[in-house]
């Protein structure tokens, strides 16, 4: 399957996930196909990213995305007035997997790579820090749920606990990225981190709290295993699509069946 296949596939399992979402009293197998939709397309993006021409400006593209979906999820959120919440926005979670992709493959010498990777991490603790004062003390505006604020300020401070897979998704990305090449690498991965990753799920699934935002998965994200045979039958090809498609559909879709959703 080429590039373009993959992303067809993906989005086919993500609309399946999606109406098992917002749709009330749908059957779980939606959902569980759609654990396969992610991996895909963070292996997907993380090709993107290797062959673009322009680095910064896939950053630039993918970080303005986070934002306008963050304020399209709140837009959507009101005009429906639903008690159901919106949190999806990938975007986010790819910006950040792909600027910490950025420093790593800089062309500097360690020392400089090392600076950069400090930086990267004085931010995180900024953001978190700015996205805890905007959305917990302060609540700017206070007629926003304070779940969405902190996913809304975490897209725009760029902060990776409050994103779509909090750190794990983009560690995740990272990993993929660095691995991609290596299919039997990367079917290995993808089970240990998934195994990881299940063992943190059953320790802390009926926790509430803070933690909820820091390992904001289901019981049965274990599934997203299922996603290693596509990676192994991916020919290297790019394939016939249009890139600007994918990034319209991610937010469209998920507004209107959360719209039209009861």
């Amino acid at each position: 399957m080429s590039i373009n296949s993959l992303k067809i596939f993906a989005l086919i399992c993500m609309i399946i996930d999606h109406i098992g979402e917002f749709f009330p009293q749908s059957p779980m197998w939606l959902r569980w196909i759609g654990r396969i939709s992610a991996p895909l397309f963070f292996y997907c993006s993380s090709w993107g990213f290797h062959y673009t021409r322009s680095k910064k400006t896939y950053l630039v593209r993918l970080y303005l995305l986070g934002i306008l979906m963050s304020i399209g999820n709140i837009t959507i959120y009101f005009l429906c007035k639903k008690e159901t919440l919106i949190n999806n926005n990938i975007f986010v979670t790819l910006f950040l997997g792909c600027a910490v992709i950025f420093v790593f493959e800089n062309k500097c010498t360690n020392k400089g790579k090392v600076k950069y990777l400090i930086l990267f991490l004085v931010q995180q603790t900024v953001a978190f820090l700015l996205c805890a004062l905007f959305a917990e003390f302060l609540q700017i505006p206070n007629f926003i749920d304070t779940y969405m604020l902190y996913y809304a300020y975490g897209a725009l401070f760029g902060s990776s606990i409050f994103t779509e897979g909090s750190i794990w998704f983009v560690l995740f990305f990272v990993v993929l990225y660095l691995l991609k090449e290596n299919k039997i690498y990367l079917s290995v991965f993808v089970l240990f981190f998934t195994g990881m990753l299940e063992v943190l799920i059953r320790r802390t699934y009926y926790m509430r709290g803070a933690i909820s935002y820091l390992i904001p998965f289901n019981r049965f994200q274990w599934l997203m295993i299922f996603a290693i045979p596509f990676f192994l039958i991916y020919n290297g090809k790019k394939g016939k699509g249009n890139k600007m498609f994918y990034y319209l559909f991610y937010p469209l879709h998920i507004w209107v069946l959360y719209a039209i959703s009861n």
